[in-house]
């Protein structure tokens, strides 16, 4: 099998892979004989990473997303994986914990107080009556949903398809997206990034959320016309902006982003990859893979997640 990734620790990643399955020869890209190979690792491919894999059986992203794959005109007709948990799902659900909790307890506005020395407690909703909705519904949707619930938030989601959801109100479908949107004290995002929802978040849904709502994104930086928000920022309908991803990343120095005031950024770090559980999670699959079975994590296509 074959392993690359564009991210710095593709080194820890490779050692944990080999660990995770010692039976298996892993090579890195470029590989000697690339038409030996059943089995690619990757994140971030470059051009010509596909051209000689001609025994190729399988794809495993070396992530959550796939859209760095399905962007690739390269990319061979061979089932796609993707890792559907493997640590992120908590790391990102405290990354939101995180951020709702700092609006909600006011914590930014006494960050700010303090510069000036000012000495003024500020009021603050309770947490039952805070409202969340999610856009995004998987696996790792559901992992915040279940902690923010558990945290006492009122909690609702959507998705684009129709599903069930035990805990929290679901809703789906663009026919049911202001409904879902109408009465939130904080939006997030964690859509896969598809065809469908590339800019989805766009003037249409600042417009449909509460004047003052939080936005939080920790899907990708596509989902957002940044110049919409840009407006939503500056006409109040948007009080407040934690993003992990942007449109471009690394985010331009000259980028409005950067110094606005109600921004706060991070540099996609909310759900680093974990490299042993990851090599673990597709260690699993290729097992799987080589007795015949379906690996969990399968990518449809045509939906493209």
């Amino acid at each position: 099998m074959i392993f690359y990734s564009s991210d710095d620790n593709s080194e820890l990643a490779v050692h944990a892979i080999k660990n995770a399955l010692a039976e298996y020869e892993v090579t890195t890209w470029p590989a000697a004989h690339p038409e030996k190979i059943r089995y690619a690792i990757t994140w971030g491919a470059p051009e010509g990473f596909f051209n000689d894999l001609t025994g190729l059986e399988a794809i495993f992203s070396w992530g959550a997303g796939v859209d760095h794959l399905f962007n690739n005109p390269e990319l061979p007709d061979v089932p796609v994986y993707r890792l559907e948990d493997a640590g992120m799902a908590d790391k990102i659900a405290d990354y939101v914990l995180y951020s709702v909790m700092s609006w909600q307890r006011n914590f930014k506005m006494y960050i700010s107080q303090q510069a000036k020395m000012v000495w003024q407690p500020q009021k603050e909703r309770s947490s039952a009556d805070y409202h969340i909705g999610i856009m995004g519904m998987g696996v790792i949707g559901s992992r915040i949903a279940e902690r923010l619930a558990t945290s006492g938030y009122s909690v609702s989601g959507w998705k684009r398809t129709p599903g069930t959801a035990t805990a929290i109100t679901l809703f789906s479908g663009l026919e049911q997206l202001d409904e879902f949107l109408q009465s939130l004290d904080t939006l997030v995002c964690i859509l896969p990034l598809t065809k469908e929802t590339r800019q989805i978040i766009n003037q249409r849904v600042f417009n449909s959320i509460p004047k003052g709502t939080q936005f939080i994104n920790v899907g990708r930086g596509e989902h957002v016309v940044e110049s919409d928000l840009l407006e939503a920022l500056d006409n109040g309908q948007v009080s407040d902006a934690v993003l992990d991803v942007c449109v471009t990343e690394p985010l331009p120095l000259e980028h409005f982003l950067w110094k606005h005031p109600k921004v706060t950024i991070t540099p996609h770090i909310a759900g680093p990859t974990q490299e042993m559980l990851s090599a673990e999670e597709v260690a699993k699959g290729i097992r799987v893979l080589s007795i015949g079975g379906t690996p969990d994590g399968l990518v449809d296509r045509v939906k493209g997640y």
